[in-house]
C-alpha cells in the first residue's frame, strides 16, 4: 500500500516500483510470495507478473483487464478533445481525493496491453 498521490495511467512505471520494493525486500532477505493488488494496484501485479519472474504468486482485486473501458464514464463525454485541448482533466469525486489526467498519461493507459502482458506471465505463477 502506498501513501503516494494517485497518478492516472502509468501502469508499466508502477510494476516498475513495485518490482523496486519486492527487491529492497530481498536485500534484506525476506521472501515475497505474494502480491495483492486492488484496482488499478491489480492491472499492476499483472504487469509485475508478466515482467518480472520473482513472485509466484499475484492476485488481482477488482483489476481492470480493457484499460479503455470506464473512461467516459469518469472523464465525460467528448474527453479527448477536451484533454487535447486543456492538456489534462482535472476529476473531482466527492468524498475521495482529486486527480488531474493528462494527456500523456491517457495516452499511457491506452497503450497499456493488458491482455498481451498476461499472456507473458509464467505458467508457473498462480
Amino acid at each position: 500500500e502506498s501513501d503516494g498521490s494517485f497518478q492516472y495511467g502509468y501502469y508499466w512505471r508502477e510494476a516498475d516500483d513495485l518490482h523496486a520494493a519486492t527487491q529492497h525486500f530481498h536485500g534484506l532477505n525476506r521472501l515475497v510470495t505474494a502480491i495483492v493488488g486492488h484496482s488499478k494496484g491489480a492491472g499492476v501485479v499483472l504487469l509485475y507478473a508478466s515482467k518480472y519472474n520473482d513472485v509466484k504468486t499475484v492476485v488481482n482485486i477488482s483489476g481492470r483487464y480493457d484499460l479503455k473501458a470506464g473512461i467516459e464514464e469518469r472523464l465525460g463525454k467528448n474527453y479527448m478533445e477536451r484533454i487535447k485541448e486543456d492538456g489534462f482533466i482535472d476529476v473531482k469525486r466527492p468524498g475521495s481525493s482529486d486527480y488531474r489526467v493528462t494527456l500523456e498519461s491517457l495516452l499511457d493507459r491506452l497503450d497499456t496491453n493488458m491482455h498481451g502482458a498476461c499472456l507473458q506471465i509464467d505458467t508457473e505463477c498462480r
